[in-house]
């Protein structure tokens, strides 16, 4: 028997400090109904964080505005990090 399933689409990726994830998804609720589920996954460094979101972001399809997103994932305005996919933190030249 088939007793159904429920497909998990991807249409927002984002990060945050452990401790300001509950207050993220709480802002995202209020302001979006549309998103109903979400799933997180803990990381050993805000980098490292930043980065599989990144990946994610180009796995999904947010260059094709597949996702909800209008730019790239955006990194912390101190650090000097760089997506792991793409080039659009590197310097003009």
């Amino acid at each position: 028997r088939d007793l159904g399933r429920q497909d998990f689409v991807v249409l927002y990726l984002g990060y945050a400090d452990a401790g300001a994830l509950a207050n993220e998804l709480k802002s995202w609720v209020e302001k979006n109904e549309k998103y109903r589920a979400f799933k997180y996954r803990y990381e050993s460094t805000h980098k490292q964080a930043f980065e599989n979101c990144c990946r994610h972001y180009h796995d999904f399809g947010g260059t094709k505005k597949r996702l909800h997103h209008e730019d790239h994932i955006p990194r912390p305005e101190t650090a000097g990090w760089d997506c792991p996919r793409c080039d659009i933190y590197d310097p003009p030249p």
